[in-house]
């Protein structure tokens, strides 16, 4: 079995929205993108990235998940005036049939 993260969705997501691809952004996106379209918390992401073996701290995720939000790549549900739980969009996700 391979233990390295394949990337490739991340990376061409990130370019097809012109962002420049970052490893922290990468993170995000594949924490994200691992939860299945779950909600995930600040939190509950940082620790996801890590335990993907992540290398990104705070305040580097929460510009990542920033500009995700930005470009429209991540959906930012409000909660109280801030932005509490993130998911990729429907359409950054792939189908069954691409996975």
């Amino acid at each position: 079995m391979n233990d390295v993260a394949d990337y490739s969705l991340a990376q061409h997501q990130l370019q097809a929205h012109r962002l420049r691809v970052t490893m922290a952004r990468i993170e995000v996106f594949h924490a994200l993108h691992r939860a299945g379209g779950r909600p995930v918390s600040r939190d509950g992401l940082l620790l996801r990235i890590v335990e993907l073996g992540g290398v990104t701290c705070l305040s580097t995720m929460n510009r990542a998940l920033r500009d995700l939000v930005r470009v429209g790549l991540v959906v930012a549900d409000v909660e109280r005036g801030s932005p509490s739980l993130f998911r990729l969009t429907e359409t950054t996700r792939p189908s069954r049939r691409q996975i």
